[in-house]
């Protein structure tokens, strides 16, 4: 008996480490934090592609939804991008800023480590060229995410 119980608790370790391992990693990211606004509509807003496919919408509550899933020659299309692109600075016009306006800020993590491709701040928008179509995939899965949107 106590033979079968150390067995059980065993495989229970090794299954929950494999579970762990498979838990999806964050490819592409936007952000959106807002601040001036009534209060249940203040806080910060997530739209994620994750490396198992999932378009993952996330409100200010913490609530998160699957809002879709993509293809898996998507996936590899996008990290495929993730990994070819270089890592350069934001480029863009200065210009008046706003202090009213939320920020947005768009991430992919290259190498392991979370690399700002876009950020948009007092109402300025600076982007990494190099990483456009990054860019462009996760404004279509924000954009998605929309639909899902709960407030």
């Amino acid at each position: 008996m106590k033979k079968t119980a150390f067995l059980a608790i065993a495989f229970t370790v090794i299954a929950s480490s494999q579970i762990a391992l498979a838990a999806p990693s964050v490819l592409l990211q936007t952000k959106t934090v807002v601040g001036f606004a009534p209060p249940d509509i203040r806080g910060t807003y997530t739209t994620q592609i994750n490396s198992d496919g999932t378009i993952v919408y996330t409100n200010n509550k913490d609530v998160s939804t699957v809002v879709a899933k993509l293809s898996k020659q998507t996936v590899k299309s996008i990290k495929m991008k993730i990994k070819e692109f270089s890592v350069g600075e934001l480029v863009g016009e200065e210009g008046p800023g706003c202090m009213d306006a939320p920020w947005t800020q768009v991430t992919a993590m290259k190498d392991g480590k979370e690399v700002v491709i876009k950020s948009q701040v007092a109402c300025n928008t600076k982007q990494m060229y190099e990483a456009s179509e990054l860019n462009s995939a996760i404004h279509a899965a924000e954009t998605f995410s929309l639909l899902n949107r709960t407030y």
